[in-house]
């Protein structure tokens, strides 16, 4: 079945102590292809001063499930204060799951589990995330929703924490008839951390090999046992496993070559972001999501944009 995936790019400019009326556009304009990008996005600005009512986002969120929020950098105060507040006002219609880059998708589907709390009890949510974060003055509001179950967050991106391989390991195991699944996590986790920066070959192939491994066991757990949605989380996992790979391999040899990475390397991880968000949206049909994401990421087309280090 086609995904149907309505993004609105929204952008707003906030204008502190601004004196003026806010303007607000009478109604959304579609995509148009017969102008440039920027004018598209030009068409549908709304510029926000301190007391910004934001009632009008009911006609424009009314017909949709997914929203994108951009922002320039992250943990930029401005933006955070402002976005924040967005979520806040788009809880009344409806959206209250936030998917976050950055956020690793195995960790947070067990934070989000009641079945899977017992191997959470002892996590720092902080480093499911960005530590830094959560000290952040604009980010806190936000931060005490997740704590306090006010709003689901989402782990929609490719990157992998420890808790990520303990959930895999909790739930292989749990699912596993007979002999158990004698697999080595703590050098899967050690070989991971290496892989974008000091694994030499064999290393890289070993850590793949386990991966592999991983996943003929999951395959041997459905012939067996059918197939469940925590199953369906780790075969999700594993894709993203193979993307951080995948892109790891890239980003060395470009880095070697030319000195830095190419489009077409973010673009494996944007790609396996949005994927990402589909399989969620599949297991999750009744939610509504708020997309937190860097413009960068968020965007149509990055094909010509070059990622030099010191330049985002």
């Amino acid at each position: 079945m086609k995904i149907k995936l309505f993004y609105l790019l929204t952008t707003l400019i906030y204008l502190a102590g601004c004196k003026e009326s806010s303007y607000v556009p009478k109604e959304v304009h579609k995509w148009n292809n017969n102008i440039s990008a920027e004018s598209n996005i030009v068409s549908n600005a709304i510029f926000l001063n301190d007391s910004i009512d934001f009632s009008f986002l009911e006609n424009i969120v009314k017909d949709k499930r997914v929203i994108i929020l951009g922002e320039q950098f992250h943990v930029d105060e401005t933006s955070t204060k402002v976005k924040v507040e967005l979520i806040q006002e788009l809880q009344k219609y409806g959206f209250n799951t936030v998917a976050l880059e950055v956020a690793p998708l195995l960790c947070w589907y067990a934070y989000n589990d009641p079945q899977l709390h017992n191997i959470i009890s002892d996590w720092d949510i902080k480093n499911m995330y960005i530590p830094s974060y959560f000290e952040h003055d604009g980010f806190k509001p936000f931060a005490e929703m997740i704590e306090n179950r006010e709003i689901k967050a989402f782990g929609m991106d490719t990157h992998l924490r420890a808790y990520d391989f303990d959930v895999a390991e909790n739930i292989i195991d749990s699912y596993s008839t007979g002999e158990k699944f004698n697999f080595n996590w703590s050098r899967m986790k050690q070989l991971h951390y290496m892989i974008f920066n000091s694994a030499t070959l064999s290393e890289q192939k070993e850590y793949m090999s386990m991966a592999n491994d991983i996943r003929n066991q999951i395959d041997y757990i459905i012939e067996m046992n059918g197939t469940s949605a925590h199953i369906e989380a780790v075969k999700q996992w594993l894709r993203n496993v193979d993307e951080v790979f995948d892109r790891a391999s890239s980003e060395i040899w470009n880095r070697k070559d030319s000195g830095y990475i190419p489009p077409a390397a973010n673009q494996m991880r944007d790609t396996q972001m949005a994927e990402n968000v589909m399989w969620y949206m599949n297991q999750f049909p009744d939610e509504k999501i708020i997309i937190w994401v860097a413009n960068f990421h968020g965007a149509k087309d990055i094909s010509q944009t070059e990622y030099r280090p010191g330049n985002f």
